[in-house]
């Protein structure tokens, strides 16, 4: 029970929000690219779960080691982003894009 919180945490929350992210991106944002869209909800993914801790962090706990746990807390994110947010938001918004037609086909 102790490894599920975490598990849910930091797999199962930034899964979620990446789908939500690529969903909500191709509705208000349907000129930008696929690969733009899928980077910006991974980005989204793996950063909104370790706000809140790096908010911890900065403004209620005062070690003198703050700058390295909130440099870890972006590495765990930017990790999170690239393993799970992005593979989720390619694979969500991949079947539902219309195919682009070759540069040059229609000229």
């Amino acid at each position: 029970m102790a490894m599920l919180v975490p598990l849910l945490y930091f797999a199962v929350l930034p899964a979620l929000i990446a789908v939500i992210m690529a969903n909500v991106l191709a509705v208000f944002l349907p000129g930008r690219s696929l690969r733009r869209r899928s980077v910006v909800a991974a980005l989204c993914a793996g950063f909104l779960p370790a706000l809140l801790p790096v908010l911890i962090l900065l403004f209620v706990e005062d070690t003198g080691y703050n700058g390295v746990a909130v440099a870890a807390l972006v590495g765990v994110a930017l990790i999170t982003a690239v393993l799970i947010g992005l593979p989720v938001a390619l694979l969500v918004r991949r079947g539902k894009e219309a195919p682009q037609p070759l540069a040059g086909t229609f000229e």
